[in-house]
């Protein structure tokens, strides 16, 4: 009879046992359902942020860049807006990752290199001139911000550039008419 009643109790242990495992499984799968849940709302607005700011990137006039310096010298997005201003398609910027700087006028290519090592005022514009494909020079203003990895070093050169090469052709008739 202890048998059966030792048999009796530790079916019941038994039963108990895996009502609670159950129980837990069940919970651990609500959790697992209700991360699953936030994470595809998490990507969704991700998608939907990056989706906007491609609408907005690719609808600009001024030209929007995110050029990659370490590991390796590579634009990792540049607009659309890149052909009318320089000429070049962002396919040719893609495949020649110093194009940009190829464009440089040669007397500009000083204040451009010193982006690496010197503090940026991100209030000030960087103002250069650019060769165009067509071999026209045009004046760009460009505003940027570094982004430096954990030991200060610059990885990248996140920026906008627009042509302003009618205002400087302005103030130089404005200043020729005041010079005289």
């Amino acid at each position: 009879m202890l048998a059966a009643q030792d048999l009796r109790e530790s079916h019941k242990q038994l039963e108990q046992e895996v009502y609670d495992r159950t129980r837990e499984l069940s919970q651990s799968s609500d959790a697992l359902t209700a991360q699953t849940s936030a994470l595809k709302t998490t990507q969704d607005r991700l998608r939907e942020s990056e989706a906007k700011f491609r609408r907005l990137a690719e609808q600009a006039a001024d030209l929007i860049y995110l050029y990659r310096i370490r590991p390796e010298r590579k634009y990792e997005y540049i607009s659309p807006s890149a052909a009318p201003l320089t000429g070049y398609t962002p396919e040719e910027f893609y495949a020649n990752p110093l194009l940009g700087l190829q464009l440089v006028h040669a007397e500009d290519l000083t204040k451009l290199r010193e982006l690496e090592s010197a503090p940026v005022d991100p209030v000030k514009p960087l103002v250069l001139r650019m060769v165009r494909k067509d071999g026209r020079i045009i004046w760009t203003e460009h505003r940027d911000i570094i982004i430096r990895d954990a030991a200060g070093r610059v990885v990248a050169i996140q920026g906008i550039a627009r042509d302003i090469t009618d205002r400087i052709v302005m103030e130089e008739k404005l200043r020729g008419r005041y010079w005289h």
